[in-house]
C-alpha cells in the first residue's frame, strides 16, 4: 500500500513537471503571413496564439518572459519551431505584447489540454504553398548532414489528424513520382513527406522537379 502511494505521488509529480516548459522563443516572419495554420485558421484571423511540435492544437498554454516575468495566455494552433532548444514559436505582435524576440528565453506552462480534433481543409492548406512563403527553417542546417542513410525527406505538410493527411497524399500524390508517406514523430503530429534520399545532393535534384505549389517544402531528417 505504501508503495503504491509513493508511486502515484511520483506519477503526479511528473506530470506537474510536464506542465512547464523552458527554451528558446521563435519569432514568425511576415512571410509566414496568409499562410494556413494546423488548425485550420488563417494565419492573419486569429490572435494570441502560438506553434507547439507536439501539444495538441487548440490547447491553451501560458507564455512568460523570464527576463521581465511578463505573460501571456495563448491558444496552440500551430506545428513548430522545428530549431534545435526552441520550444515555442509566436507571431511578432504576441513577442511584443511580453516584450521577447526571436533566441529569448521563455517558459510555457500548460494550462489546458485540448481533445478537440482541428476543423482543417486540406486544399486551403495545399493553397497557402506559394513562392512567398519560403521558412528558414535552422533544422535544415543542425540536423541533417551529408550522409544520413536514406533518412532525409521533403516535408510538403503537416497536420494533428491523421485522416487530412492520409487527403492531403490522395489529393497530390500524381503530382510525384516518388512515394508520399506520412511520419508520425509524435501522437498528434503527422507530417506528409515524399523521397528518401541518402543526402542532400540527391534531395535537392529531385526538389527541383516540384511543381511552384510545394515552393514551401523543406528537408526533414527522420528519427
Amino acid at each position: 500500500m505504501r508503495f503504491c502511494f509513493l508511486f502515484l505521488t511520483f506519477s503526479i509529480s511528473l506530470i506537474v513537471h510536464a506542465q512547464r516548459q523552458q527554451g528558446k522563443l521563435s519569432v514568425y516572419t511576415d512571410q509566414h503571413k496568409g499562410r494556413i495554420l494546423a488548425s485550420g485558421d488563417k494565419y492573419s484571423n486569429v490572435k494570441n496564439w502560438a506553434a507547439h511540435e507536439h501539444l495538441p492544437v487548440n490547447s491553451v498554454i501560458i507564455l512568460k518572459n523570464l527576463d521581465n516575468g511578463s505573460s501571456i495566455e495563448l491558444s496552440v494552433k500551430d506545428r513548430g519551431p522545428f530549431k534545435i532548444g526552441h520550444i515555442v514559436q509566436v507571431p511578432s505582435d504576441v513577442a511584443q505584447q511580453i516584450g521577447v524576440k526571436e533566441g529569448d528565453l521563455v517558459e510555457l506552462e500548460l494550462v489546458k489540454v485540448s481533445s478537440e480534433p482541428p476543423d482543417i481543409d486540406f486544399r486551403n492548406l495545399v493553397h497557402s504553398f506559394d513562392k512567398a512563403f519560403s521558412p528558414n527553417n535552422e533544422i535544415i542546417q543542425q540536423k541533417t548532414s551529408d550522409q544520413s542513410n536514406g533518412k532525409l525527406s521533403w516535408q510538403l505538410a503537416s497536420f494533428s489528424n491523421k485522416e487530412n493527411a492520409n487527403n492531403f497524399i490522395n489529393e497530390h500524390e500524381s503530382n510525384f513520382r516518388l512515394e508520399l508517406f506520412i511520419v508520425n514523430p509524435s501522437t498528434s503530429l503527422y507530417k506528409v513527406c515524399v523521397g528518401r534520399f541518402q543526402n542532400r545532393k540527391e534531395a535537392n535534384k529531385a526538389r527541383s522537379k516540384f511543381k511552384d505549389q510545394y515552393e514551401s517544402a523543406f528537408i526533414y531528417r527522420s528519427p
